[in-house]
């Protein structure tokens, strides 16, 4: 250790003497290093950590396979029988989330919630972190325990991390609820991409999911995920080979409402569904960002080769007095990892720079579906800069120092200057360098031009309406217990009282964002068309409200767009694309046919 202190104090006055070499490895390092450390805190939040639960290796994730693939959505009786028949698992929960109207201290936001098993918490082996969680006897009855346990970032959010938040009154759609604890910093839940608000038990659903009434009866509901704990000595094998027992013998006597066949897969980090796309672009994305930190690496031994060159005297004087090469070899690699140390160091606070720039150009929320993750620098993020940059000063330093360590070191000796000449090896050396540097450089520059490329096409395509000063802001009356007369008079008085606001210029009502979701899919007649042997025709739609078109500034191509006359009552009507009228009228004009 003594030797060790020794190297580091006069691998320290080295770097001081050379500023500016040491200001340009440093930035160099840092940003190949910085730009590691933001991806990878992605990667390791989106694809390789696991649940903060107890043994989450034991936790499997529970789906049902029928002719159609894999289901993942369970009624709530399937979840009841799967849980009290088995013998293959410790523990069964279930969960679905949905967004909420959240009132307190006369403020109301829309939030997100998960509604939970009575034994979510406890299978899980997640404790509060200020309160508690749920009893069994909160989840026996139906609507009798409207208690909530809220996840930590809203404790922040909305009641300032404030211990006397327990107790406390707030409105979950409209109805009273008790706040009775506060889950961990780091349990976001067990879906990653999604991050609940509030934890409400199972058997307040119909508070809830206004919408969903009698799911908790209802065989034929699909709507709950599943998530159990394996036995210890049970395997994954033998529990699927239990669970299917079971639900085929309930298949047997509910055909249309059960899956006959169960299928286990890990849940270590939990339902990574929603995030399941991002895999192959965060795997390229941290290989890419890897092969920049390489051609770091590469330039920084080709500085420090050519440094080495302008050392040879001293070393060849070191070896002369009986220094041994591997005294040398370590005092050198002393000199590169501080300079990485030092470089990672600054690395950090690039991360944290590159993280919110990647945070920035996620879409804003305007759905309850778009994946969510929360990424910071932490432990394991902090671990791996630091091996990270151990490993990069031995990557870019050992080449220099085996080569430095060996001089000729009768011209070395000789060489008054201090600076031998390089030999053919060291040259090689160093040329090798050089062309590796600009070969991958080539890849990297080629690879991120058709990235923008792409982008630049994509961003080009054109929407068939005017995304510009476009503003969407989400509704749902049935989360404050609205009916249709109360909810048209509401929607009635925000457009009157929205348009009046300055800047506003058009404003409608849609059921679904254009480029949010897929659509509904409806089946129709067309008058005039007679479809295939086999055919069923089908198209998307959406419901909007008047002016939708001239809000949208799309372009009609004839016949006009809905009006406030066109209310319950009134002729129905319908506005169709050109790719409608091309397949189902051909040649003829739509405008004044029929469709069913």
């Amino acid at each position: 250790m003594d030797a060790f202190l020794k190297d580091l104090r006069y691998a320290a006055r080295l770097l001081a003497k050379r500023p500016g070499l040491t200001l340009v490895v440093v930035v160099s390092l840092a940003l190949g290093i910085g730009a590691n450390t933001a991806i990878f805190s992605l990667v390791d939040k989106v694809l390789l950590r696991p649940l903060p639960v107890e043994h989450p290796e034991q936790l499997v994730t529970v789906l049902g396979r029928n002719d159609r693939g894999i289901n993942s959505s369970f009624s709530y009786p399937n979840y009841k029988d799967l849980r009290d028949q088995n013998d293959v698992l410790e523990g069964l929960i279930a969960s679905a989330q949905t967004p909420l109207s959240m009132s307190e201290a006369g403020q109301s936001e829309r939030i997100y919630g998960e509604i939970v098993t009575g034994n979510y918490f406890d299978v899980l082996g997640v404790k509060a972190q200020v309160g508690r969680t749920f009893l069994p006897d909160e989840d026996a009855t139906a609507g009798t325990n409207p208690v909530v346990v809220l996840s930590y970032g809203l404790w922040q959010r909305r009641f300032g991390g404030d211990p006397a938040v327990l107790n406390r009154a707030i409105s979950i759609n409209g109805q009273g609820f008790t706040i009775i604890g506060v889950a961990p910093r780091d349990f976001t839940g067990t879906e990653l991409g999604s991050i609940p608000d509030v934890y409400l038990p199972m058997m307040m659903q119909a508070a809830a999911m206004p919408k969903w009434k009698g799911a908790l009866d209802s065989l034929n509901m699909s709507w709950l995920d599943m998530m159990g704990r394996l036995k210890p000595g049970v395997s994954r094998e033998q529990a699927q080979a239990g669970l299917t027992t079971i639900s085929s013998q309930l298949a047997a006597a509910n055909p249309n409402a059960v899956d006959a066949e169960i299928v286990l897969e890990s849940a270590q980090r939990g339902n990574v569904s929603a995030v399941s796309d991002l895999s192959t672009p965060l795997w390229l994305l941290l290989s890419t960002v890897a092969l920049v930190l390489i051609i770091a690496c590469a330039n920084v031994a080709n500085l420090l080769l050519a440094r080495a060159t302008g050392r040879a005297k001293e070393i060849a004087v070191r070896l002369a007095v009986g220094a041994s090469r591997w005294r040398l070899i370590r005092q050198l690699l002393t000199e590169a990892v501080m300079l990485s140390v030092i470089g990672g160091a600054l690395g950090l606070l690039v991360a944290t720079w590159v993280i919110d720039l990647l945070l920035s150009f996620k879409p804003s929320a305007t759905s309850f579906f778009l994946p969510a993750v929360e990424v910071r620098l932490d432990g394991r993020v902090l671990a791996f800069t630091i091996l990270l940059s151990i490993a990069t000063g031995v990557l870019f330093g050992l080449a220099p120092a085996l080569q430095a360590s060996k001089p000729d070191l009768i011209d070395a000796l000789k060489d008054e200057s201090g600076v031998a000449a390089s030999g053919g090896r060291r040259a090689l050396i160093r040329n090798g360098l050089v062309v590796a540097q600009i070969a991958l450089s080539v890849v990297v520059l080629i690879s991120a031009g058709l990235c923008i490329k792409s982008l630049g096409k994509l961003n080009a395509i054109d929407a068939g309406f005017d995304t510009e000063k476009l503003l969407v802001a989400p509704v749902d009356l049935a989360l404050n217990g609205y009916q249709e007369a109360a909810g048209r008079q509401f929607y009635s008085s925000l457009l009157d009282r929205v348009s009046s606001l300055p800047g506003v210029d058009s404003l409608s009502l849609a059921r679904i964002v254009p480029l949010g979701s897929s659509g509904m899919r409806i089946t129709l007649q067309v008058e005039g068309y007679t479809p295939r042997q086999g055919e069923m025709p089908s198209l998307d739609f959406n419901i909007v409200g008047p002016d939708y078109v001239r809000t949208m500034r799309m372009t009609l191509t004839g016949g006009r767009e809905f009006t406030p006359q066109d209310t319950k009552g009134a002729k129905d009507v319908v506005v169709i694309n050109e790719s409608v009228a091309r397949t189902y009228f051909m040649d003829q004009d739509p405008l004044g046919k029929h469709i069913i």
